[in-house]
């Protein structure tokens, strides 16, 4: 006896064919045809595409977002920042357009933050926050 996909997910609403559909790894092949053909008939395969698009967009972003933060780390290029100069710091970096990534983590007795930098803006971030 093989378990009907399509008779099971025929009361399911937009949002429950989407889940299926937008994590797919985690369903048998048959279910997510069901899963397609219900969304056809129900009028929701067009929003159901575009969600499943903007995921997979957004996933992208951040797999490329955690490379640049790994090639980033990996220039070795840091500062530790005090807790009460954060805000400063960042201002300071967004203003002149400073990439950078950072970690909070108890740097110092007090708390503070490492700041890592490609090596290009290593000088220039120390310079402007005078740190030589």
């Amino acid at each position: 006896m093989t378990f009907d996909f399509y008779q099971n997910f025929l009361r399911y609403n937009q949002d429950q064919l989407c889940e299926i559909i937008i994590n797919k790894d985690a369903y048998q092949e048959e279910a997510l045809k069901a899963a397609w053909r219900i969304a056809g008939e129900k009028g929701y395969a067009d929003a159901i595409q575009q969600r499943l698009n903007d995921k997979e967009a957004a996933d992208a972003g951040l797999a490329q977002d955690f490379q640049n933060a790994r090639d980033i780390f990996n220039d070795g290029c840091y500062i530790i920042v005090h807790k009460s100069e954060i805000i400063a710091v960042e201002s300071c970096l967004a203003e002149n357009g400073i990439e950078y990534f950072s970690t909070e983590r108890n740097s110092m007795r007090a708390g503070g933050r490492f700041y890592y930098f490609r090596k290009d803006d290593f000088d220039t971030a120390t310079t402007l926050l005078g740190i030589h």
